[in-house]
């Protein structure tokens, strides 16, 4: 999951250090990743003057020529005001008012968050599946860069939101 992501950027900044900010990140998970022995390869797929776009992979073995996991993360110079806009906070309940979400028995890096749905309910028909959760670090991380990229994967899939079937919902990419 999200994990995957972080150790994707860490990877980066110990091979390549990017000063830029990080502008885009987009992971695509090929097969299930191994609790160890994983490498990591890091590489730029092109380093401008403002513009970095770098690739990560992680093969499951020394001896694998199949990626299991890619992340590709571009690196941005961007100037100050850019992208200055605001956007509406949507209407949700407080996080005390909002209900938890129980321990996942999945994933164990979900059990990392406290979440709290603030806006939608799973497993109810709904005109328009939205949904927003408060989520906090239960070992109170602070919310840097690698730990933002590590909660995202910890949204439900919007499949829940649907109606009140149970589907299958992937974190492909």
């Amino acid at each position: 999951g999200g994990w995957a992501l972080a150790l994707s950027y860490s990877a980066i900044q110990k091979a390549r250090p990017q000063q830029a900010a990080l502008a885009s990140a987009n992971a695509t998970f090929i097969k299930p990743l191994p609790e160890a022995g994983m490498v990591v390869d890091v590489r730029a797929l092109r380093e401008g003057r403002r513009t970095n776009f770098l690739r990560t992979e992680f093969l499951a073995d020394d001896k694998a020529t199949q990626p299991i996991f890619a992340a590709d993360m571009v690196f941005s110079d961007l100037r100050d005001g850019e992208l200055d806009y605001t956007c509406e906070f949507p209407e949700v309940m407080a996080p005390e008012d909002s209900p938890r979400i129980p321990d996942s028995p999945g994933p164990k890096f979900l059990r990392r968050y406290e979440q709290r749905l603030g806006l939608g309910t799973p497993f109810t028909k709904q005109e328009r599946p939205h949904s927003a959760a408060w989520v906090r670090d239960t070992a109170d991380r602070p919310w840097d860069k690698k730990a933002l990229l590590a909660l995202s994967d910890t949204p439900m899939p919007r499949t829940f939101f649907l109606d009140t079937t149970p589907r299958f919902g992937a974190t492909v990419t």
